[in-house]
């Protein structure tokens, strides 16, 4: 992984993708129970307090439809956020990959939106957590998100 600075943003570029983030974002792994699995989360805050995240979790293999599968992993991430599922929405992303777009009401008045997406093996999810009555930079936040298979894939 190498982390740079990219104008005001801090940018991050890994073997498969790259990212920009608004501030400096820390970093956590998870290995997974094979080898070759695991989690990769990456966050900071920005000053007005939203919280950006990308987590990128490798599988061995799923069985089922895909977006099947992205919609159960939603579900897994709203129960593991405490949160409720109130927006769910079938997409590609870079009209490639299939993506599904979330929102997802927590407690304390504060919301996740964001995008999840399946690559070969790897679910990638990219979110925003924000105070409800704040407005969302997910779109920003995602847009300099890119596979580095594919050149101008926004």
């Amino acid at each position: 992984m190498t982390l740079f600075l990219k104008g005001k943003k801090h940018a991050i570029q890994e073997k498969d993708f790259s990212i920009e983030f608004p501030n400096k974002p820390e970093i956590c792994t998870e290995k997974g129970l094979l080898p070759e699995t695991g989690t990769s989360i990456y966050f900071c805050r920005d000053l007005a307090g939203r919280l950006y995240q990308l987590s990128t979790t490798t599988i061995q293999e799923f069985f089922g439809d895909p977006e099947d599968f992205l919609h159960l992993a939603i579900q897994e991430f709203a129960k593991k956020i405490h949160g409720e599922i109130t927006d769910i929405n079938k997409g590609l992303f870079s009209k490639k990959y299939l993506a599904v777009d979330y929102r997802i009401d927590l407690p304390e008045d504060r919301r996740a939106v964001g995008v999840a997406i399946l690559k070969e093996h790897t679910l990638y999810f990219l979110t925003e957590i924000r105070k409800s009555q704040q407005e969302s930079k997910i779109g920003e936040f995602s847009n300099t998100f890119e596979f580095n298979d594919i050149k101008g894939n926004k």
